[in-house]
């Protein structure tokens, strides 16, 4: 009776015990050089998704080929409207805190990688990169990867 509300779980070779949750796997683990990276892997109560698991290690091999079109993207999209904005005076926050990157390469400086979502609700085929920045202090920042190339950009994960 009291295993009826339990969550499912299973041991995923490369990350340990993963809980599942509305639909995903999830499990917080090393991953893509990160610490404790917020995992979520699409599947059933019986396991991951094949699609889903096949993307997670293509993920490993393939991010260094991506990083430098996700760090133009976060520096132009993000980091300079902010920058911007404390120049015209229209930042809500203290300025004081937010770094002055000179370059896109100042940009993994300032970066933690929060979550990776695997196979988003709306397409299957999309992997969802949530990004901690020092200059966006409430929002998670988004990078939506496709067919291993950018697709879009989220500045509210």
């Amino acid at each position: 009776m009291f295993g009826l509300f339990s969550k499912p779980k299973l041991q995923h070779a490369r990350f340990g015990e993963m809980i599942f949750r509305r639909g995903y796997w999830e499990v917080e683990a090393d991953y893509l050089g990160y610490r404790n990276v917020l995992l979520r892997l699409p599947g059933s109560r019986d396991g991951i998704g094949e699609q889903a698991d096949v993307l997670c290690g293509e993920l490993e091999r393939r991010y260094p080929l991506i990083t430098e079109r996700i760090a133009q993207v976060l520096f132009k999209e993000s980091y300079q409207p902010v920058r911007r904005a404390i120049r015209k005076g229209d930042y809500p926050g203290d300025p004081g805190g937010i770094p002055r990157l000179k370059s896109v390469d100042d940009v993994w400086s300032n970066l933690r990688l929060a979550s990776v979502d695997f196979g988003v609700e709306f397409d299957k085929n999309i992997i969802e990169l949530g990004y901690g920045a020092d200059w966006e202090i409430e929002h998670r920042l988004g990078i939506g990867i496709k067919d291993w190339r950018f697709e879009y950009f989220n500045g509210s994960v």
